[in-house]
């Protein structure tokens, strides 16, 4: 028996009710104690926790998303899971070892590093990364703690988190990740931090609750009530796509979650050919 099936992404081409059909016969069957959900956004959990309890089917337990002190911009979503009983357990909690320190300005990456082993799989290192990572290692240091363990206990005393997926490859690593258990730090501490690694800004947020009532009001037929919440979503993503700051790792994940803005454009276009029909 499988203990925590985790979906790994939304399915864009197979219906939400459908998918927790399935957990809720793998569960029934013996074969899946639990199901969480990976890669979604607290909109989606929404649903998923509706259609649960609206059929009487299992309710998803965990969340596993990326969440470090570099990227945050799912952050307004772990409210949500605190309130709902649902587990976070967040993967890239060392940004691809960008938080260890092993990193240094000027510095070519060291051999066994994932930027010289998979480069496509870490951040570009400029100048303002690297402000950035210096002055959460000089935190650390002013806290006699070494840039992993200070990284890891902030991301563990974040709401609803239950523990966190940290790849090792060495003993002393695996040391740093337990050392970070019985951190506890203090609230002008994670001030600094949270500086370091702001939260993203509201025209993401926006987006995605305009785009979940959108969903929420298309579940119900409301085709003239989704339409116009769809498009104010789509104006606040494209917005925050615009500026490029702090939110433009928010949009890119929105996007892969949700498809293309091209692809949401040509939903919501879709969805006024069906509206003028219906209105015929």
């Amino acid at each position: 028996m499988i203990d925590l099936y985790i979906i790994h992404w939304p399915d864009k081409h197979v219906p939400l009710d459908v998918t927790l059909r399935a957990m809720e016969t793998a569960v029934q069957q013996g074969k899946v104690r639990y199901f969480g959900a990976s890669n979604h956004a607290a909109w989606q959990m929404c649903e998923m926790l509706w259609l649960a309890e609206r059929h009487r089917w299992p309710r998803l337990v965990s969340s596993q998303i990326p969440y470090s002190m570099l990227r945050r911009e799912l952050h307004h979503d772990l409210a949500f899971c605190a309130k709902h009983g649902i587990g976070v357990t967040p993967y890239q909690s060392l940004q691809s070892g960008l938080l260890t320190g092993k990193y240094r300005r000027g510095h070519a990456p060291p051999d066994d590093s994932r930027a010289a082993e998979k480069p496509e799989w870490i951040w570009k290192q400029d100048d303002a990364l690297f402000d950035r990572l210096e002055r959460i290692d000089a935190l650390a240091k002013a806290s006699g703690l070494s840039m992993t363990s200070l990284c890891l206990a902030a991301t563990l005393m974040q709401p609803a988190m239950s523990s966190l997926i940290v790849g090792v490859k060495r003993i002393e690593q695996l040391r740093e990740a337990v050392e970070a258990m019985d951190v506890h730090l203090g609230a002008e501490q994670l001030a600094k931090l949270d500086k370091s690694g702001p939260v993203s800004g509201k025209e993401v947020e926006k987006s995605r609750l305009n785009f979940y009532i959108g969903r929420c009001a298309l579940s119900e037929k409301n085709t003239e009530l989704a339409i116009p919440f769809f498009e104010k979503g789509l104006e606040e993503a494209e917005a925050a796509m615009a500026n490029k700051s702090d939110d433009w790792p928010a949009v890119f994940w929105w996007s892969a979650n949700q498809g293309s803005i091209a692809d949401i454009k040509r939903s919501v276009g879709a969805l006024r050919i069906i509206k003028t029909i219906v209105e015929k």
